[in-house]
């Protein structure tokens, strides 16, 4: 009868325990599956945007590295000009020394010297133009008004020599539309040569009228339409799909200087017309509408790869999922089969011994008294230090506030840890951290009265409660057990450890609860590591009573 029981139990007990086994493996799986199935839609979703972001980040770095073109190519066009320009007056300078009235109608080709720079020989003191290559710029200079040296050295590119005489001066300069036409010239050369990935382009519009309408601006540069270079644009202009692009790229441009906007134009070399995206940019300068785009299909069709690529991820992942599943219910079954039949013979031994345990038992109860008597004694203290431990300080804080609270008393918390302890775990090892802690442990208790309780808080941390005691006697005693610790030397390997402790003070009487004079008194703790360590900090806090 007792054998029939003891199966029915194994029976019950494997029943519910496969069942519980399978709705947890079940649950999991389920759990699993559909977050799996949410950061798929999830990745999805985020994919287009984030391929998007990524064209348009593309797009707009590449019109940003043109602007950086154009003031690189105005440094190097300063940089040749200047050479040249102190070629052309070394030359003009020898050629015109002591005929200075045969200078009228010089050329800087005669000299073999670039046709772009005008050259002009001047006497200083009258701001007479004795000769020049251009006659209406040195015209202009003569009727500025002011002296032509001053004139001249505000052009952007200027060279000037002094002849023999000292009054005579020759001068090589570029005005800044000259420099300006130069820009323009090499960094068109450089947009039209330009080529991006997947085919792309930059093409440049030339605005004329900044308010729109017909002919507001002329299509300057276009790869992808050379033919129509120079041809007039409108802001009516729209696309198959009727939108306005060129009003929107003008718009853009005005309010903010720079413009994303999208509407269908045909691919470079194709006739296909699809969806595109374009970022353009203002150079006022140069009255340049600077921009570059990209087709939308090749990112639909990256899109549609990545979809799929992550789909067929997706669906390996939940055939590992099941498949872990499974496995994970054979093996939980096996092991409790295991389990329970360890278990069974560990029951059927027990009941053998249970008639020899019962009269022992009777022997060990003394003993076992005995032994509870030293296992509290070892619950209530730290077995490295031979401290108290933090919760033989509680209870005792427990008891210390209930009397105070009655007799209208107070007592003082200090807690204080070791400056630095983990350089000491790094040099010396965890066996000389824990030989130090001893000595300090020691060090503190011999310094506290009697009355008073110190134990082990932490790690590298003592609490100490101090009885009867205020604010200025409980900083007396920190400071007197900071100096001491200080002084301490400790030899561990034939090696010497000292160490430093910074201390936090708080009063029962200005907290309405231990536990608030803990928390005042390690604020004045983590205020003395901060203040550099080494110190006794004070906590304050809110009397109650007037105390």
């Amino acid at each position: 009868m007792v054998q029939i029981e003891k199966n029915r139990i194994r029976q019950y007990f494997y029943l519910g325990a496969v069942m519980i086994i399978i709705m947890l493996s079940v649950c999991m799986s389920v759990l699993f599956m559909r977050n799996l199935h949410i950061e798929y839609e999830l990745k999805i979703s985020q994919l287009s945007d984030s391929i998007i972001s990524a064209k348009k980040r593309y797009i707009k770095d590449v019109i940003y590295r043109i602007f950086g073109d154009i003031g690189v190519e105005e440094s190097i066009i300063q940089a040749e000009f200047t050479r040249h320009g102190e070629k052309m007056c070394g030359i003009l300078k020898k050629t015109v020394e002591g005929r200075f009235g045969e200078t009228t109608g010089l050329s800087p080709g005669i000299l073999g010297l670039p046709a772009p720079v005008n050259l002009v020989v001047y006497r200083q003191s009258t701001n007479e133009v004795l000769g020049s290559s251009v006659p209406d710029r040195a015209a202009l200079f003569f009727e500025t008004g002011s002296p032509i040296t001053d004139t001249l050295l505000k052009q952007p590119i200027c060279s000037i020599k002094k002849l023999t005489d000292g009054d005579i001066h020759v001068a090589a300069f570029l005005t800044q539309t000259q420099v300006n036409a130069l820009v323009r010239e090499r960094v068109a050369h450089r947009i039209r040569k330009s080529r991006l990935m997947d085919g792309e382009y930059i093409w440049v519009n030339q605005i004329i009228n900044y308010d729109g309408g017909d002919n507001y601006a002329i299509r300057f540069i276009h790869p992808n339409l050379p033919d129509t270079e120079g041809m007039s644009l409108s802001t009516d202009m729209q696309d198959i799909k009727g939108n306005l692009p060129y009003k929107e790229e003008l718009e853009g441009v005005k309010s903010g200087g720079e413009v994303y906007f999208d509407y269908y134009f045909k691919k470079m070399h194709q006739g296909l017309i699809t969806h595109k995206l374009s970022f353009a940019k203002l150079y006022k300068p140069f009255d340049w509408v600077i921009a570059t785009g990209v087709h939308l299909d090749d990112v639909e069709h990256l899109i549609s790869r990545e979809s799929k690529r992550m789909k067929a991820s997706y669906r390996h992942q939940l055939l590992f999922a099941s498949l872990a599943a499974v496995a994970g219910i054979v093996l939980s079954i096996g092991v409790m089969v295991i389990f329970e039949r360890l278990i069974y013979r560990l029951i059927s031994n027990y009941n053998s011994d249970i008639a020899q345990q019962q009269k022992k038992l009777v022997d060990d109860k003394m003993r076992l008294e005995d032994a509870l008597t030293l296992l509290k004694d070892v619950a209530f203290k730290d077995p490295l230090t031979g401290l108290w431990n933090r919760r033989a300080m509680l209870e005792r804080l427990g008891e210390e506030t209930s009397r105070c609270l009655r007799q209208h008393q107070c007592f003082c918390l200090i807690i204080c840890d070791i400056d630095y302890f983990k350089n000491v775990n790094d040099t010396f090892g965890h066996n000389g951290g824990d030989a130090l802690l001893q000595s300090i442990a020691t060090l503190i208790k011999g310094n506290v009265r009697a009355e008073d309780m110190v134990s082990r808080w932490g790690g590298e941390e003592f609490l100490i409660l101090l009885s009867h005691s205020d604010t200025t006697i409980a900083a007396q005693k920190a400071e007197h057990l900071r100096e001491l610790v200080e002084k301490h030397v400790i030899v561990f390997d034939e090696k010497e450890i000292s160490v430093t402790m910074t201390f936090g003070v708080a009063n029962f009487c200005d907290h309405l609860s231990h536990g608030e004079t803990l928390k005042s008194a390690d604020t004045a703790l983590y205020q003395g590591k901060a203040n550099g360590r080494n110190r006794v900090e004070k906590g304050h806090g809110t009397k109650i009573n007037g105390k």
